[in-house]
């Protein structure tokens, strides 16, 4: 028995000795890529955290507010957009459709609107009628006296006195009733069909502008003025806004880095620090100046590439304005450098 555990300890010996010298019973001290600050000559005087290259003030994600199918694509990648400018369509034959008919109510409503008070021309004709009314009723009154004189002597007959005294009382109330028709529309309609007319312009009104409104969704247009950076969309499909933006535009006069510093060093970049910005083999891309911290720390969302960095760290989004020149494309991933305490104002290229 004593001579088996000999043997298997002379077995286990060298793998035990190599182990030992392998440095296994402690952290291996190099890892899977070296530590981003380990790039930098000057690692004790710079924060050093991952970033990514966007558009000066961020990207612009656009969508519809409806679903639909696209009609129309006013604009492509790499073009350059007005503010208000017509991006994309989505089918809107429907919506115009309602458009129309609430015009078509509107203009309705306001005829109905506009005949519960009178024209100056049918005023016109209305007082004409009265003074036509009285002028004949004038000529009955001197006929019917003439008829009433011939009648009292025996010459005219009974009969034809009491006709002309009955086509007076007619044209007397010819001109009464003449009077009351120029009333009426110098008075215009009545203040309850009035009030309801005027209901039925303002309810025509609001409905145009929701046909507007309705229309006006189906429409995307530039918020902002800068270049579409995104589009995979075509005309012919069908879009939903819950499948994500339809184009993506950000303004490309200027560049901005958001960059990721660990919560705790985060307060030792002042506003105005001045920043290297290289890539992941470690090759200079360009600098640029701190010139917003965020107030409040999130979670890590750009992937470190230090293996022993934690996905749920607490960082602090610092955004770094780029120099102009520097050859930097929106979504390129870098590593910023950005020097602790005091730094170096404004560098040279930046307004």
């Amino acid at each position: 028995m004593n001579h088996s555990h000999g043997r298997i300890a002379a077995l286990l010996l060298p793998l035990l000795s190599f182990a030992l010298l392998a440095g296994c019973h402690e952290r291996p001290k190099v890892e899977r890529a070296a530590a981003a600050s380990q790039k930098h000559p000057d690692s004790g005087a710079v924060v050093a955290a991952p970033g990514i290259v966007e558009p000066w003030g961020g990207e612009t994600r656009l969508a519809a507010l409806d679903s639909g199918v696209i009609a129309e694509l006013a604009v492509s990648e790499g073009q350059r957009v007005r503010r208000g400018e017509l991006l994309a369509r989505l089918d809107d034959a429907r919506q115009k459709h309602a458009v129309e008919l609430a015009e078509a109510e509107l203009r309705q409503a306001a005829a109905e609107a506009d005949g519960t008070a009178a024209s100056a021309e049918e005023v016109r004709v209305a007082s004409a009628e009265l003074e036509r009314a009285q002028y004949e009723l004038e000529q009955r009154q001197r006929d019917a006296e003439r008829a009433t004189q011939l009648g009292s002597v025996g010459v005219l007959p009974k009969a034809d006195v009491e006709r002309a005294a009955s086509t007076l009382r007619s044209d007397e109330a010819g001109v009464a009733a003449a009077l009351a028709r120029l009333s009426v529309v110098r008075r215009g309609a009545r203040p309850s069909e009035r009030r309801l007319a005027l209901a039925r312009h303002e309810a025509a009104v609001a409905r145009l502008a929701s046909a507007r409104t309705e229309l006006s969704r189906r429409e995307v247009r530039a918020p902002v003025e800068g270049v579409v950076l995104w589009s995979r969309y075509h005309a012919g499909e069908f879009y939903a806004p819950s499948v994500g933006p339809l184009m993506v535009m950000g303004n490309l006069e200027r560049l901005q880095v958001r960059a990721e510093v660990d919560d705790s060093e985060a307060t030792s970049l002042p506003q105005g620090a001045a920043c290297k910005l290289h890539g992941d083999g470690g090759e200079a891309l360009g600098e640029g100046i701190v010139t917003r911290i965020a107030v409040e720390s999130a979670s890590r969302e750009l992937p470190s590439e230090r293996p022993t960095d934690r996905s749920d760290a607490r960082v602090r989004e610092t955004f770094i304005q780029v120099n102009h020149g520097t050859a930097l494309v929106p979504g390129l991933r870098v590593w910023a450098y950005c020097r602790r305490g005091a730094a170096a104002g404004r560098m040279a290229g930046n307004g």
